[in-house]
């Protein structure tokens, strides 16, 4: 056994017929495993030989996971194959198959499950050879690599190989797997894999899948370490003897140093606004940024390790979450045609982002102090919508960010653009236009250049408010007691601004609702009697009341499947009116706890009689 996993039961045979030939024959055999390697090593000072015959019937990919230092979990499946070893120890010549036999694999590091059947790997005339070898995820899609790896020099292996895949799951990693970056990654590949094992050359074209999701979360000293323009190294030229600088090449002067162990990797990566981009930006308050666009990007990797990058993402919708400290958070959406531009370091990419943030609130306190004739304020009670822009700019890792305010269009003009005049002038101000931002994203409301002084609504209205509350409680509670009807009763008061001067405004909701054939039919039958305020109305009979109507069939005895058609009534504030609305919806209901169950099949049930003569469920 070896890392608790057990290989089987090994016997070793060695002798020494000659005084420089060794015979070895190794058997592995029991829990599944069967293999023998059978041979000899001449040690001939002049000319030394091996020639062992190795002979895999089967051997258990769990048997040999602990050998891959963790990188390998959950196997299953087998090897086997026949290869034959001999000539120089330095320049052997192997021949035979290892094949593949329903082996699955999780790749530890990237969380994603792999899978090769009836796949072989040849071996001859000096080369290890893939022919079209096809690995699987675990969405059945593949990744096939052709080709060969020339091992006439065991230091130093050729390579020769092509890599294609087509969304293939590269990587299913949590934030438990990895604080810095994860997420899900389908890659569509074209990968040329040339030069030696020492320095690759490797040309890729690769898709960002639809689907992908990646996380990367900038450390807290990120920051620091950005600032860095470079790793200078020192080299004593006088030395040029010293056998540590043997592997050293400065082709010209002021080069940079080239390693040996280096690789020139050339990609091309294309992304489309199917894949979603997340950076978290500030790990501790929970700020983050989430995009979806589109990208063509330029990789490069040089034999000294230097990594850069190229391209411009063009955003075509995300969100940028904003938290106060925890405990108020604001979704901003960003804008389309936002970029992140990277013109060489990959951790410097330029941000042009701007995102808006939509509300709704009294512009009240904002104006008192512009308006100094009170019976004038009444108007500015009223809600209106408002704009609140994030515009970020320049190094993502550590961006400038500013704000600014704005309103919709068909709202500039109201009350003779007063507010909307206002508004612009905030952003002429820095230092007033961050206290009202401020106050708009953490308030939701406006505050007055005296913060003491706030007109935003009456003790009388919050009453009112809170009044109707309880007694629609109250009402609900009393209509239970109906059969064969359902009811809903609801009163709400509260101010009205919308003629200019503070008017009380009462409504009373009232609904009814029916089911007939075995409850397969549902009829509702809705309406809002006015008790309170200039646009009272006295319903005479049922046609006047009930404005909102809705019939629902279930098509489905469940009720899974249904349909519905609806008449409602809606006051729309831009056009200070009513606005009848018609229409038709199909709709699917489904219980579940987990998100993923509602794509699952319903469980049948499963009924048996237990001895007792009660009844279980399976």
């Amino acid at each position: 056994s070896y890392m608790e996993d057990t290989l089987g039961n090994l016997a070793l045979q060695a002798s020494n017929p000659e005084d420089d030939r060794y015979d070895v024959a190794l058997n592995i055999s029991g829990f599944g495993n069967d293999a023998r390697i059978n041979g000899y090593y001449q040690s001939d000072s002049l000319n030394p030989s091996l020639d062992f015959n190795i002979d895999l019937n089967k051997l258990n990919l769990a048997s040999i996971q602990s050998f891959t230092g963790g990188q390998l979990a959950n196997s299953e499946g087998y090897i086997s194959g026949e290869l034959s070893l001999n000539g120089s120890p330095t320049k052997p010549n192997m021949e035979g198959a290892l094949r593949f036999n329903q082996t699955k694999f999780e790749v530890t590091y990237l969380r994603t499950v792999l899978a090769a059947d009836n796949q072989a790997i040849n071996f001859g005339n000096e080369q290890v050879q893939f022919n079209n070898f096809t690995v699987s995820d675990p969405n059945n899609n593949s990744m096939v690599v052709d080709g060969t790896v020339n091992i006439s020099d065991l230091t130093n292996p050729g390579l020769d190989l092509n890599i294609t895949s087509e969304d293939f799951l590269v990587m299913n990693t949590t934030e438990k797997d990895n604080d810095m970056y994860f997420g899900k990654l389908l890659l569509s590949s074209n990968i040329d894999v040339t030069g030696n094992a020492t320095q690759p050359e490797i040309s890729m074209n690769i898709s960002i899948g639809d689907e992908s999701a990646l996380t990367y979360i900038v450390p807290e000293s990120e920051t620091g370490s950005t600032e860095q323009e470079g790793i200078v190294r020192f080299v004593d030229k006088d030395k040029a003897g010293d056998p540590f600088f043997t592997d050293i090449q400065n082709d010209e002067p002021g080069d940079t140093l080239k390693s040996p162990l280096g690789m020139d990797l050339n990609a091309n990566i294309n992304v489309t606004k199917a894949s979603q981009f997340k950076v978290v930006i500030d790990p501790t308050s929970g700020d983050q940024l989430a995009i979806q666009g589109d990208a063509d990007l330029s990789m490069n990797i040089n034999p000294a390790g230097d990594i850069s990058l190229t391209g411009r993402y063009e955003v075509a919708e995300g969100q940028y979450n904003l938290s106060f400290y925890g405990v108020v958070k604001r979704q901003f959406s960003v804008k389309p045609g936002s970029s992140l531009v990277w013109s060489g370091d990959i951790l410097n990419a330029q941000a042009d982002l701007t995102a808006v943030y939509e509300l709704e609130t009294a512009p009240i306190e904002l104006m008192q102090a512009r308006i100094p004739d009170n019976s004038e304020l009444t108007i500015y009670k009223q809600e209106l919508p408002f704009l609140v822009y994030l515009n970020m700019k320049g190094e993502l890792l550590k961006p400038v960010i500013s704000f600014s305010l704005d309103m919709p269009d068909d709202s500039k003009n109201y009350a003779g653009g007063n507010v909307y005049s206002a508004i612009q002038g905030l952003n002429q101000v820095e230092s007033q236009l961050n206290k009202q931002v401020f106050a708009l994203l953490i308030l939701q409301r406006f505050i007055a250049e005296n913060p003491f002084a706030s007109s935003g609504g009456s003790t009388e209205g919050a009453v009112r408010s809170s009044v109707s509350k309880i007694l629609s409680d109250q009402l609900d509670k009393l209509t239970d007691q109906v059969k064969g009807i359902d009811i809903d009763v609801g009163l709400k008061s509260s101010e009205d601004y919308s003629s200019g001067q503070a008017e009380g405004r009462t409504d009373l909701n009232l609904g009814l609702s029916k089911q007939f054939l075995n409850d397969r039919i549902t009829v509702k039958v809705a309406g809002n009697i006015n008790l309170e305020g200039s646009n009272q109305q006295q319903q005479k009979n049922l046609s006047d009341f009930a404005g909102d109507i809705s019939i629902e069939y279930k098509l489905t005895e469940d009720g899974r499947f249904r349909l519905v058609t609806f008449r409602k009534e809606v006051f729309e504030q831009l056009l200070e009116g009513e606005v009848i609305e018609t229409g038709a919806g199909f709709i699917i209901v489904k219980d579940y706890d987990k998100f993923r169950e509602i794509f699952r099949k319903n469980k049948e049930e499963n009924w048996k009689k237990t001895d007792d003569d009660s009844v279980s469920k399976q």
